[in-house]
């Protein structure tokens, strides 16, 4: 009993000092309560396309598909750089131009033309030294196949998707996009809807995320009070 009342003694003679070390804890540690504070993690919807290739070597798709796959120029919405640029070479049949035949650098095998199918982007050294860049036909089957992914080589999230049709989850889907292949068919995972957790900016939000430091402030100057309190009174007990 004696330890334990010498004990209550200390911390009833030491408790200013107790309160302004938690209270400059709680000051300096804010992200105790930011857990609390945040809502549900984003969430991302996902939905399975079936891209269907057509007997004149054109694509049938969903009009709801953003981007089928980035190795294949004009298979994008809105329409990029490089897929203005490709189409105006197209249209004129190529381009001449004095350089090295590797001049055009471009991120891409093969360059889709609506109501035309695929071509490769080809250029060929003329016997003047210049190149002459263009484009070749390509069947669209033999395209599709070089350029899309194995269902057994896709991530789990997109076979979930192409398997259910739609797919939740909360993170994005690392091969959504790109064209994946099954049983000689083509799909492609395209975002669909998106729902962030960010901060709801809220009162009680606002309060959970300021109530370490507002807490930690109190503390500080109930401690300083109680501190001063003491101090005075073992100069009147001398």
């Amino acid at each position: 009993m004696a330890v334990l009342e010498r004990i209550q003694a200390t911390i009833a003679e030491n408790r200013g000092t107790i309160l302004l070390l938690v209270g400059l804890f709680l000051l300096l540690n804010p992200q105790l309560t930011a857990g609390l504070a945040e809502t549900d993690a984003d969430q991302y919807g996902y939905e399975s396309f079936q891209i269907t290739v057509t007997e004149d070597g054109t694509l049938e798709t969903s009009e709801k598909i953003f981007s089928i796959d980035s190795d294949a120029a004009c298979l994008d919405i809105p329409i990029t750089r490089a897929c203005i640029l490709e189409q105006a070479v197209y249209d004129d049949g190529g381009i001449v131009y004095a350089g090295p035949s590797s001049f055009i650098e471009r991120s891409y095998s093969y360059v889709y033309v609506h109501d035309e199918g695929f071509f490769e982007p080809v250029e060929r050294e003329r016997s003047d030294g210049r190149v002459h860049y263009g484009h070749d036909p390509v069947d669209a089957s033999t395209a599709m196949d070089r350029i899309s992914t194995p269902i057994d080589r896709a991530s789990v999230d997109a076979r979930e998707a192409i398997e259910q049709g739609t797919f939740g989850t909360t993170d994005e889907i690392r091969d959504a996009n790109e064209l994946i292949q099954v049983d000689g068919e083509y799909y492609v995972v395209d975002r669909t809807s998106y729902d962030s957790a960010g901060d709801d900016g809220t009162w009680v939000t606002l309060l959970i995320r300021w109530l370490p430091g507002l807490l930690g402030f109190g503390l500080l100057l109930v401690g300083h009070f109680l501190q001063v309190a003491t101090d005075v009174k073992r100069v009147r007990q001398q």
